[in-house]
């Protein structure tokens, strides 16, 4: 559950763009996988409560915690899908001097930002061949840096991805009530 309440305050953190909310959801996701998958093998490394129980009651039933764990990673993949589409721009709005096809690049955005494929194409050539430019494509506000007049759709482009965007999540959470309840486990504290 901690996972869970941290990426919700990432998620309703100020100032964070859509990359960075993007980058949090699949870093959960993968989380979920990696949980799901170590629960199957009954490695309990991220569950010291669950070990605990398991070691003083002898039982569990593995498989509803594993369910649990797939239904709210199939759940993240049905409400975010629409931003696992939009990997591509942000990968590229993150480091336009990558490998990529330029022709998927300029034709995305252009759908996505109701662009100029063809426009958005030679701006996208022209960047990556500005060695100055590429010299400072780790710096912050990099983006600040293109000239408006040398590259109006793509600076359009990455400050509306820049600019502060608040996701908002339904209040779907996991019933962990309810797997407590059905293994009548309590929680543990530590007497100190």
């Amino acid at each position: 559950m901690g996972h869970y309440n941290s990426l919700n305050l990432q998620l309703q953190g100020k100032g964070n763009n859509i990359i960075e909310l993007f980058s949090s959801i699949n870093d959960f996701k993968a989380k979920l996988k990696l949980f799901a998958s170590q629960l199957k093998r009954q490695n309990f490394k991220y569950f010291p409560y669950l070990e605990k129980h398991i070691k003083l009651t002898g039982e569990c039933n593995i498989e509803m915690f594993c369910s649990e764990l797939e239904n709210l990673n199939q759940e993240f993949e049905r409400r975010f899908a629409n931003l696992n589409n939009l990997q591509p721009i942000f990968e590229f709005i993150s480091f336009p001097f990558g490998e990529f096809d330029n022709e998927d690049i300029s034709s995305n955005l252009a759908h996505t930002f109701q662009s100029n494929s063809s426009d958005l194409e030679l701006e996208i050539l022209t960047i990556q061949s500005d060695i100055i430019l590429k010299a400072r494509a780790n710096e912050n506000y990099f983006w600040n840096f293109l000239p408006e007049e040398k590259y109006p759709l793509l600076r359009s482009v990455a400050m509306r991805i820049f600019a502060s965007i608040r996701l908002c999540i339904s209040d779907y959470k996991p019933n962990f009530i309810r797997l407590v309840d059905e293994m009548e486990c309590h929680a543990y504290t530590s007497k100190n």
